[in-house]
């Protein structure tokens, strides 16, 4: 069975191509055979074929707009992919932007029949999610997939990348045995961050706020998103001010946080200072409890 492709001539240097110099455009377009199949596969008696009709008509679109949560500006590598045309696999950067993006160009493609997907490259730290729209049947919306692409068709993907949190922990230590000083109430420590990506409006989100622990060890945890300049950095630390326990948190001072990052965790050690008398074991107990007994009989003798 002969199947019929479209001709977009604008792929071509020539403007002036027809069915009859196909070989000058197979040449000039890079169209060989072995490619879409011989040249005996495409059928030119087919008027469309033959530029008979609108330049738009013959071949279908695919706009990508590529969008980040935390304005990146980094270009990212769009791929579409379908099951015919020329070129049916078409990779390339698209910047950025509502006003930017890129638009794939899909001709020589098979009617009914041609199925187009577009997908960009995995981005760790982010969430994506895609959104298509457009002339095509729409197979599935959250994956930019097109079935039945018919000439003419204008389609949209938009791409969203969505920052995802970096989580840090803090982890509280006491170096103290002596529990009759109830170390295992609660305990606090403050955490704030510098460079961080300030994308969010709502007040679920904090750089800056209060760590809870509770018991001899314990650990409590924070968000952060990242800025993609990679200047983001947190700290964490104890405001002591019972003058009995001595905090130690060089460990929190300065902790970078990148995108995509796992595993930053740091260590608040405390320990308790005593001030009060120290205590006698049993024998300092007796020789004191002789010491006084000795001062109790000179005393009566001297009384005596």
């Amino acid at each position: 069975m002969t199947q019929t492709f479209l001709v977009d001539f604008l792929l071509a240097d020539a403007g002036d191509l027809d069915c009859d110099n196909f070989q000058d455009f197979q040449e000039n377009t890079g169209f060989a055979n072995g490619v879409l199949g011989s040249a005996t596969d495409i059928d030119l008696s087919d008027n469309r074929a033959c530029g008979e009709i609108e330049e738009e008509d013959r071949r279908a679109t695919f706009k990508v707009i590529k969008l980040f949560s935390d304005r990146n500006p980094m270009e990212i590598e769009a791929t579409l992919d379908c099951n015919s045309g020329l070129i049916p696999v078409q990779t390339t950067n698209v910047a950025p932007g509502q006003n930017a993006g890129h638009t794939f160009v899909l001709v020589f493609f098979s009617t009914p029949g041609t199925d187009c997907q577009i997908t960009e490259t995995d981005l760790p730290g982010y969430t994506t999610t895609y959104t298509a729209s457009g002339d095509s049947v729409i197979g599935d919306e959250s994956d930019c997939f097109y079935e039945n692409v018919q000439p003419g068709d204008e389609n949209l993907c938009v791409i969203f990348n969505d920052l995802d949190p970096v989580t840090v922990t803090v982890h509280k230590v006491w170096f103290d045995e002596h529990l009759e000083f109830n170390n295992s109430l609660w305990a606090r420590a403050h955490y704030d961050c510098v460079g961080e990506q300030n994308i969010f409006d709502s007040p679920d989100h904090f750089y800056s706020n209060t760590l809870w622990f509770h018991g001899l060890v314990d650990s409590d945890t924070f968000d952060v998103w990242p800025h993609w300049n990679g200047l983001t950095w947190c700290y964490a630390e104890e405001r002591v001010k019972d003058s009995s326990v001595d905090s130690d948190d060089s460990e929190c001072e300065e902790l970078p946080v990148r995108i995509a990052e796992e595993g930053i965790e740091c260590t608040i050690y405390n320990t308790r200072i005593y001030e009060g008398i120290p205590t006698l074991n049993q024998y300092g107990l007796a020789l004191l409890a002789l010491l006084m007994l000795g001062i109790g009989v000179v005393g009566l003798r001297r009384f005596a």
